[in-house]
């Protein structure tokens, strides 16, 4: 028998069944396209085959990756005014560098809380999760703060996106590490005492 997967389906208290928007009627529309067949507790299964095939294991994830890659087509094709409809500057690079090279776009950075600073990543990270290190090296050791992340596009110096990120207190951690430094070092003279003494 085939491998089947659950898939998540809206909770009952958030279903209306007498109206329908259009969204429930695309998540609808997903769930049977992923022939889903509930269990014996209710819950959708669906062959894991389709899961592959659909690339999530809920309806609103497959409806967000549909519109997202329309959203590319777009762009690829030149369409102008399309938007990605996100604030998070991580998936937003991640979708701009399937669109442009990533060796094409600055990104800037610019700390909305706490003492002002703004710097220009130039390294080009190859990834949302490189471009997060290189915007964690900005902050540095400092306390939470919000930053404003743009995407500048330097062959055609235009925005090609904008968001907002808010980076943890990174301040314990450094204040530990120079504990335990402080520790260690007060053991190697207490050694070298001991060791001193011996002589």
């Amino acid at each position: 028998m085939a491998n089947r997967r659950r898939v998540q389906e809206r909770p009952p208290h958030e279903r209306d069944d007498n109206r329908s928007t259009p969204s429930q009627q695309d998540e609808a529309d997903i769930v049977a396209e992923a022939g889903a067949e509930p269990d014996e507790n209710g819950e959708l299964l669906v062959d894991e085959a389709k899961i592959r095939e659909l690339g999530a294991v809920d309806a609103t994830s497959v409806l967000e990756n549909r519109r997202l890659q329309k959203v590319v087509d777009k762009k690829r094709g030149g369409a102008p005014g399309i938007t990605f409809n996100t604030s998070d500057p991580i998936v937003l690079y991640e979708n701009t560098i399937k669109v442009w090279p990533p060796n094409t776009i600055d990104i800037s950075v610019r700390r909305l809380t706490g003492t002002p600073v703004q710097h220009v990543i130039v390294s080009r990270p190859r990834s949302g999760a490189e471009l997060y290190e290189a915007i964690k090296a900005v902050h540095g050791q400092y306390s939470e703060a919000e930053y404003e992340v743009k995407l500048l596009d330097t062959s055609h110096k235009v925005y090609r996106g904008t968001g907002r990120i808010t980076m943890p207190d990174t301040r314990a951690a450094q204040h530990a590490l120079l504990q335990k430094c402080i520790y260690t070092s007060r053991e190697i003279l207490d050694l070298r005492t001991v060791t001193h003494r011996l002589d």
